[in-house]
């Protein structure tokens, strides 16, 4: 992880892309306006400001954009029920005693049948925890080429009704994970950690790993919960999209003519898998600058659960 002086939003992704859900979102959003099709941008303080809804004809008819140029293709809901806690790469679990490893205090104001204490915590740098209520909700689109297709479209459109965009940049959401009820722990300085109580008595650290109540010690601080009402629909904890960049050219550079815009995979400015899909001219902006809108999948991944975390003591299993 990134030094202290990281904004723990983006320290928080960061650490837990070990899982294969997509990016983790320090501040659960309702699903009501953050789901699959809401098109958006994270501002500098981490807030989501929402520009628009491709999820349904209906919703972007009533907008200054044109239409999504292809039928979207929604993945039938999945609902899972086994879902451990979710912890970084550089965080591990120790299992702790009941008798020794909780104040009197939290112990006086535990359940009767709490069954298992552990201690979340990491050596080396910064380390993050991500405890849910299960079930978990699982929505998707299918293909990420219709939301390129649409960018490409409204590129021009985008910044004449939100100049914003070229500053923060756009996010196009294909897919969710939502719970009812969630908290999350991030730390990004090394030896720190957190005690966390649990119904089981055995606790699965891992993707599909047994879920129940917790309950969080009262000496840690730091805790961030959600908690969904009814018209939230959720509160999403991780989402996979498309990221849009719109990336000045600077004046004299020599563009060629070709109808295909030039891929600019490599850019030390861009991601892994960036792309070009247009190029807009002086009138885009006041200044008279030109621009390219860069594109770049950040999705969930399809093989494998990444790595859960270092090596548990007193021979607690890993999944």
């Amino acid at each position: 992880m990134a030094a202290d002086t990281e904004p723990l939003d983006i320290a928080y992704a960061r650490s837990m892309k070990n899982h294969p859900y997509g990016t983790a979102l320090y501040t659960p959003l309702p699903f009501r306006t953050f789901h699959p099709g809401s098109c958006g941008y994270f501002d500098h303080n981490g807030s989501w400001n929402p520009v628009a809804d491709l999820s349904s004809p209906d919703l972007i008819s009533s907008t200054p954009y044109s239409p999504v140029p292809e039928t979207l293709s929604r993945a039938p809901p999945e609902t899972v029920f086994q879902w451990g806690p979710k912890i970084s790469s550089s965080t591990k679990a120790q299992k702790l005693s009941l008798e020794a490893g909780i104040s009197a205090t939290v112990a006086a104001a535990l359940p009767a049948d709490v069954g298992a204490w552990y201690h979340f915590s990491s050596v080396k740098e910064g380390g993050a925890v991500l405890l849910t209520k299960a079930p978990l909700r699982h929505e998707r689109f299918y293909y990420e080429s219709p939301f390129k297709g649409w960018v490409r479209e409204n590129a021009a459109k985008l910044v004449e009704t939100r100049k914003e965009v070229l500053e923060h940049g756009l996010w196009i959401v294909t897919s969710t994970w939502s719970t009812q009820e969630c908290a999350i722990n991030v730390w990004n300085g090394a030896g720190k950690g957190v005690n966390v109580g649990f119904k089981t008595g055995i606790v699965g650290i891992g993707e599909l790993a047994p879920a129940g109540e917790w309950w969080e010690d009262g000496r840690d601080g730091g805790w961030i919960k959600a908690k969904a009402v009814d018209s939230d629909g959720g509160r999403v904890v991780f989402f996979g999209g498309v990221r849009f960049q719109y990336r000045r050219i600077p004046f004299g550079e020599k563009l060629k003519s070709d109808k295909k815009p030039k891929s600019y995979r490599g850019d030390p400015e861009g991601g892994k898998g960036t792309e070009t899909l247009v190029i807009l001219d002086e009138q885009t902006s006041d200044n008279g600058e030109m621009f390219r809108v860069e594109c770049e999948p950040v999705l969930e991944t399809t093989t494998g659960h990444g790595d859960v975390g270092e090596e548990a003591e007193e021979d607690e299993d890993w999944w």
